[in-house]
């Protein structure tokens, strides 16, 4: 009669098992050396002219993740960037917060991961005596490919974030290599990447016109449950 309660109490625990297993978070921090590049017009002139007056500035980052295996309830990811860079009278200043939902597809070696993210963007562009404010919760389509290698400690990633509209676009996307050093449970890495960011903005029904680019080579610390 033991044998019962037994059997049934292991058949209840085994699902929480399996669930345990696939739940997992993790947290990362470091520095982006981004080059701005491109220009601002307002009303037709030319205010603003980072390939002329801009360079290379140290920015950090911060991002965070939880996965889970509820099915249909999306997986989070928030991430934090600072951006500032200025020379004589030009300025660019892009402080960003992207907050993503996301789901997984069951695919074999790979993760590959679709969503939603809300970027929030909050500064300016001066040129000058001119300057225009930027403030806005942009809405964009989120994709990215996460390929861990066999028998190695590596993981190679690959993310985009993106939208398109009326001659306008923005996307923000990263390639990067992730390096776990410590195991046990907790694993401790590092990672080095590649992001690019673009703000192309052509109608929309406002005076401003921009074409700019930031990018350059990031690394950080990572710790991942």
């Amino acid at each position: 009669m033991k044998k019962l309660p037994l059997a049934l109490s292991a058949l209840l625990l085994t699902p929480i098992a399996a669930q345990a297993d696939l739940l997992g978070a993790g947290v990362g921090a470091g520095m982006w050396q981004a080059t701005p590049s491109g220009t601002a017009e307002l009303s037709g002139v030319t205010f603003f002219d980072a390939d002329s007056n801009l360079k290379t500035s140290s920015n950090n980052y911060v991002w965070a993740y939880i996965n889970h295996p509820i099915p249909l309830l999306p997986n989070a990811m928030i991430e934090q960037t600072a951006f500032s860079s200025e020379k004589s009278t030009d300025k660019l200043t892009l402080d960003q917060l992207d907050a993503t939902l996301y789901w997984g597809l069951p695919i074999p070696m790979v993760d590959i991961n679709f969503g939603l993210t809300f970027k929030q963007v909050s500064g300016e562009v001066v040129g000058g005596a001119t300057s225009e404010k930027i403030d806005a919760i942009i809405p964009m389509g989120y994709l990215g490919v996460h390929l861990p290698i066999p028998a190695t400690d590596i993981t190679l990633s690959a993310d985009m974030k993106t939208i398109g509209y009326d001659n306008s676009s923005i996307s923000d996307s990263s390639v990067k290599v992730r390096w776990d050093l410590i195991g046990m449970g907790v694993k401790l890495g590092l990672e080095a990447g590649y992001r690019m960011q673009s703000l192309t903005i052509d109608g929309l029904g406002v005076d401003v016109k921009t074409d700019i680019t930031i990018d350059g080579a990031f690394a950080g610390v990572t710790v991942v449950f």
